[in-house]
């Protein structure tokens, strides 16, 4: 139905509340109202709403003058209204020949600075935001967390002044939230994607060889994709485990993990071998593991893995002559690190995954 009967010439975002229609921070005669938000009538016994009628009280003011709204979003039954000084959640109320908004938590979330509002996104277990000093993961009960704290560098090494224009998207069988970002000297579209894995919450960054000014999830024929819009017009396709190249060139990667101290902080540990799990595909390779111990305080272990094979079923190849059969799709490689450490910080480095 088309809208009208509003006060307001444009806003911020729509939302909806207790199946109400919200209109988030208007315009209203050329006037932008930054802490205002509208909600349409609706019929007090019937309960049918009425996107054509917008009373002039049907409207709250967060702190007028105060920090300006960047979005919001709905969940756990209230409407989540981030500002540029925290959160706060809402709810509409229904009362006798009324509706009113009222605070659906005992105060705001304050401390924090939400920045983008293409950046929220929400699952029932968490709401996600991007703030100007990380990425924050707000839970049911509204605590809340920095889940950047432990890249904070990488973060630092960003283009803080394009935070305002970060996407996120969800991409559902990986379990991950992905947020397009650009590095420091990066200023047209995206040249990172900063994932962060509910599951086991992990965070890293991934560096885009083309930059992207959109992002998205689509499913098809049961495979959940990555669609990219590029800023010269292209969607670009992704998350592809069939492909190891990107416009026929190979993909040059690098995989690194945090220093861990395997569950046991402050302990001394005897690792003797580490273990590269991989899924094989046609074609050999070379990679190159750099295993960092106690954060460069010993000495690091390297060692090239070479991986998969070019040899192939029904080539007249003896397999009882001295070759050995590369085994299934998922193998391991196996690394002798046999040091005392504290934390362990493996990289696998290569090309054309």
């Amino acid at each position: 139905e088309v809208l009208t009967g509003e006060q307001w010439s444009t806003c911020e975002d729509f939302q909806i509340n207790n199946r109400v229609l919200c209109a988030i921070r208007t315009t209203e005669s050329g006037t932008s109202f930054p802490t205002r938000i509208r909600w349409c009538d609706i019929n007090a016994r019937s309960f049918v709403l009425d996107v054509t009628n917008w009373p002039d009280d049907n409207r709250y003011e967060f702190d007028v003058d105060g920090a300006a709204i960047v979005g919001g979003i709905d969940n756990w039954q209230a409407l989540n209204v981030f500002k540029e000084d925290g959160l706060h959640p809402v709810t509409l109320v229904y009362d006798t020949g009324f509706i009113e908004m009222r605070l659906a938590t005992a105060r705001p979330i304050l401390g924090f600075e939400p920045i983008a509002k293409n950046s929220l996104v929400s699952r029932p277990e968490f709401l996600f935001c991007i703030a100007r000093d990380g990425a924050y993961v707000i839970r049911p009960d509204y605590s809340i967390e920095r889940i950047t704290r432990d890249i904070q560098g990488d973060w630092e090494s960003l283009n803080q002044g394009r935070l305002a224009n970060a996407h996120s998207w969800i991409r559902q069988r990986d379990h991950q939230v992905r947020t397009l970002m650009s590095s420091e000297t990066n200023t047209v579209g995206h040249d990172r994607i900063l994932v962060y894995d509910w599951q086991n919450g992990n965070v890293w960054f991934d560096t885009l060889s083309v930059a992207q000014a959109f992002g998205g999830s689509w499913i098809i024929s049961n495979v959940e994709y990555d669609m990219y819009g590029s800023t010269d017009g292209y969607v670009q396709q992704a998350n592809d485990s069939t492909q190891t190249q990107e416009d026929g060139t190979d993909i040059d990667y690098t995989i690194k993990m945090a220093p861990n101290d395997l569950g046991f902080p402050n302990k001394s540990k005897e690792v003797v071998n580490l273990n590269t799990h991989y899924r094989s595909q046609t074609g050999s390779q070379t990679i190159q593991l750099t295993v960092e111990l106690d954060q460069g305080r010993l000495l690091r272990k390297t060692e090239n893995l070479s991986i998969g094979t070019t040899l192939q079923w029904d080539t007249g190849l003896k397999w009882d002559s001295g070759l050995t059969w590369p085994g299934g799709v998922n193998e391991i490689e196996q690394t002798f690190v046999n040091r005392t450490i504290q934390t362990i910080a493996p990289q696998w480095t290569g090309t054309g995954p």
